[in-house]
């Protein structure tokens, strides 16, 4: 990469503090933007200022699957992933999934222990239409 596009200092290294300072950085309104057009302004290219900001953007995205996907990186090429957790991790997402199904559903109805049952003995619909043509 030419030298006068390395990136920010902190993606220099894939290190906890940097990512974590990282994602800190790119959580804060308007500021990656303001520092990709500062950025442009001072630096010759022949990329207009959209084009950079994009270029920014992937960089920052790589940056992040880069940390993300380093305890894969170095996961022996084949290790197969122990019955336990994928039990755990398996039982864990399924009833998860399932409380998303039907949790809603259980929270109102009338099997919630939580819930009071309300008798309606009667009801009524009024409904008027006016149309005023002027």
């Amino acid at each position: 990469m030419p030298e006068n596009r390395r990136g920010s200092f902190a993606i220099q290294s894939d290190s906890k503090p940097n990512y974590y300072a990282f994602r800190v950085f790119m959580g804060m309104p308007f500021i990656f933007e303001l520092r990709s057009i500062i950025d442009w302004t001072f630096t010759g290219t022949s990329l207009d200022v959209f084009q950079w900001i994009k270029l920014a953007q992937i960089q920052a995205d790589m940056y992040i699957a880069k940390c993300y996907n380093k305890p894969y990186m170095e996961k022996p090429t084949g290790e197969k992933i122990p019955h336990v957790t994928k039990g755990a991790l398996g039982c864990l997402l399924t009833f998860g999934v399932i409380m998303l199904i039907f949790g809603p559903l259980l929270l109102f109805s009338n099997i919630n222990p939580i819930s009071k049952m309300i008798n309606t003995s009667n009801a009524a619909l009024d409904f008027k239409m006016q149309i005023d043509m002027v």
